[in-house]
């Protein structure tokens, strides 16, 4: 009987689309056990030399859910924080993305500023770092319930069965669990390991 650490040695915890940082896996374990659980997820970024011996702080991925631009987004919220001297240490502030070079907000520091503490600043006050709520819920006998991962799988796996065992297709491919198998090795080919969200301990 697989348990919950045993889980997460295959599924680690969520690869959001928009990438970022997962920090820590309690809240991803207690997901996995009870069906709810909190993470903190923290945008990407890294520190770059710019002219005039400045340094500049290039934020590559935001948080899932975190618009970029636009009335409310990342560029404008930090932007507020700086017109109301609730954030010190940016000089400018420019959305450098392109197609070309992606996402890339570029945060120029004032000469004596420290560019850790910019950075616990932001972590704090903007939605560079943000909580995302898990909630593991599926239609169960027609109606809405959390479930622990676990037991999404192997709902998972019976509706598979299900399907499979109600095609005609399925009868000559061969029995119902062998096509399973198949299509389950076929989804971990076609996505490998290759994850967007690093997490960290």
């Amino acid at each position: 009987m697989i348990d919950v650490a045993g889980l997460m040695a295959h599924l680690p915890g969520p690869d959001f689309p928009t990438g970022g940082i997962l920090l820590g896996r309690d809240g991803i374990a207690t997901a996995y056990a009870t069906g709810r659980g909190r993470v903190w997820l923290r945008g990407r970024a890294h520190f770059e030399s710019v002219p005039r011996g400045r340094q500049a702080l290039v934020v590559t991925q935001l948080p899932y859910g975190v618009m970029k631009g636009g009335t409310g987004g990342f560029v404008a919220q930090v932007a507020e924080l700086v017109r109301h001297s609730q954030i010190s240490g940016i000089a400018d502030l420019e959305d450098d993305s392109s197609p070309d070079k992606g996402m890339r907000v570029v945060i120029t520091l004032t000469s004596d500023a420290e560019p850790t503490d910019l950075l616990h600043q932001l972590h704090a006050r903007s939605p560079l770092q943000t909580s995302f709520l898990m909630k593991l819920v599926a239609v169960v006998d027609g109606a809405p319930r959390t479930l622990t991962l676990k037991d999404a799988i192997a709902r998972w796996v019976e509706h598979r069965r299900a399907v499979l065992a109600g095609r005609a297709a399925a009868a000559t491919a061969g029995p119902v669990d062998r096509v399973l198998e198949q299509e389950l090795r076929a989804v971990a080919a076609r996505f490998g390991d290759a994850r967007r969200t690093e997490i960290r301990a």
